[in-house]
């Protein structure tokens, strides 16, 4: 009484649960925890068994203590934000707490399934500095606290990420950096290019998963797939199948970035890089720009052709942000806004040694000539096809050594190289955690070194340079470190 009126509570000031949908959520990482071929096998013998008095009693139990496994599990599963630390309380045997300062968050990610758009509600991701893998997870929550856990995490703050001396180059933008600017943004036309010019390696990683499961599947049930007599195999069958095999990856790779990259867009928010996309599930996901790391480009023969490159924004372990199917203007401006200086307006110079060839025919050869003894005693003299490896190692490594271009700058390092694909990494030297200079005994030999600047998302390697040209750049590097007192994440 006679108190003035008071500051609204923010939800997140309080424990709380997540949505009661929350609860199908944990059945369901239950019951994926038993594995999936584990239960295709029990649904068939369940389906094909004959009702007996044993399988009406065991079903409903096994029913049973999942949902009260998962109700117990949402009912003891709590979270708030307390001070400057994010608290979760979770656990039904034993109580777990854990507590995460805000400012070491590294990003967030909201996500909506179709079952979660069905449902509205989100999913909630969070990493942190401390481990390479998602450090938790909010199965279902709503709309209105996701945004504001992404607001009040997300958002790097003034005194811990971001000073008035370290803004984001906005240079070519349009509006001021805290209205949320377009930087790129998808059409269906230009998605599809970009599926389809890029490597179908994860279409083939899931047609691998499908016959490995199919076939672990074939070998818990009596169905047998029909045979073929070695008299019926022509050998025009090897490469239609090889045709047939990749045409299948290109296909299941398409269908896999259309369903993940539908409207495909990225923003910049004041300190802040978001990206949405998804057709059937949308996410969103944040980087604080002060939490990058190393920004890489990279483009294959096919998107050279089409002007398309991708960009990948590296934060802390196995976290980033990857942007696909960018052209040359959007990869110069999400550069920018990660705080660097765009690859097409940096012109290094810095080469290797030409001894990388001879090193790596060296290991090659060495390689071959064992292995071909072995194999030898197998397949006789088709061992020596393995020969062939030493010119096709040569080639390639002469080609890395005539295109790898480095340069160092006042403020970044940045590499360049070309083999196949056409590749960058850069970074921001204050962001260094540390610089070594390794040398091999092949390199002791001719006076060489590799250089090795280490980040919190990995390395950048410079290897096979003179020792006297090594020591200078790990000194210029470990100098631009030392002599500036921004804060490196």
């Amino acid at each position: 009484p006679g108190g003035g009126p008071r500051d609204p509570v923010s939800p997140l000031d309080l424990p709380q649960r997540q949505s009661p949908w929350a609860i199908v959520f944990f059945g369901l990482t239950l019951v994926a925890s038993v594995g999936g071929i584990q239960l295709a096998v029990a649904a068939i013998v369940f389906f094909t068994a004959s009702a007996n008095t044993a399988v009406l009693i065991i079903a409903p139990l096994v029913a049973s203590v999942v949902i009260g496994a998962a109700v117990l599990s949402w009912w003891r599963f709590t979270f708030c934000i307390v001070g400057d630390e994010f608290v979760v309380n979770s656990g039904v045997l034993r109580r777990d707490r854990l507590s995460v300062p805000i400012d070491r968050i590294q990003s967030i990610s909201t996500e909506q399934r179709l079952i979660h758009r069905l449902v509205g509600v989100v999913r909630v991701s969070l990493e942190t500095a401390g481990t390479d893998e998602t450090e938790f997870r909010l199965h279902a929550v709503d709309r209105s606290v996701a945004d504001d856990l992404r607001h009040r995490t997300g958002r790097p703050t003034m005194t811990t990420d971001a000073t008035p001396d370290d803004p984001i180059d906005t240079a070519g933008l349009d509006s001021p950096p805290d209205v949320p600017t377009v930087v790129l943004r998808h059409s269906p036309a230009r998605l599809l290019l970009a599926a389809v010019t890029s490597w179908p390696l994860a279409g083939l990683v899931a047609l691998g998963s499908a016959f490995a499961a199919f076939g672990q599947l074939g070998d818990d049930v009596p169905v047998r797939p029909p045979t073929i007599d070695g008299d019926d195999v022509r050998w025009w069958w090897v490469p239609i199948g090889l045709l047939m095999l990749l045409v299948t990856a290109v296909v299941l790779n398409v269908v896999r970035i259309v369903l993940r990259d539908w409207d495909h867009t990225v923003e910049v928010d004041g300190q802040q890089l978001r990206r949405t996309s998804g057709l059937l599930s949308r996410r969103l996901d944040t980087r604080a720009v002060s939490k990058v790391q190393v920004v890489s480009t990279s483009q294959n023969p096919l998107q050279q052709a089409v002007g398309l490159s991708e960009v990948d924004l590296s934060s802390v372990g196995d976290g980033g942000l990857d942007v696909l199917g960018c052209d040359a203007v959007e990869r110069a401006e999400i550069v920018r806004c990660a705080g660097l200086t765009p690859a097409a307006d940096l012109a290094p110079t810095g080469r290797i040694h030409p001894a990388e060839i001879w090193r790596a025919l060296q290991w090659t050869t060495s390689i071959s000539i064992v292995i071909a003894i072995l194999a030898w005693l197998v397949v006789g003299r088709w061992a020596l096809l393995l020969g062939f490896a030493i010119p096709i190692v040569g080639v390639l490594r002469w080609l890395h050594v005539r295109h790898f271009r480095w340069g160092l700058t006042q403020d970044e390092l940045v590499t360049r190289g070309r083999v196949v694909d056409t590749w960058t990494e850069q970074c921001l030297l204050r962001k260094t955690n540390g610089v070594q200079v390794r040398r091999t005994w092949f390199e002791r030999r001719r006076g060489l070194a590799t250089v090795s600047l280490r980040t919190a998302s990995g390395e950048i390697e410079i290897g096979m340079l003179p020792l006297d040209e090594a020591m200078l750049l790990r000194d210029r590097i470990a100098a631009a470190v030392v002599g500036d007192d921004r804060a490196w994440m």
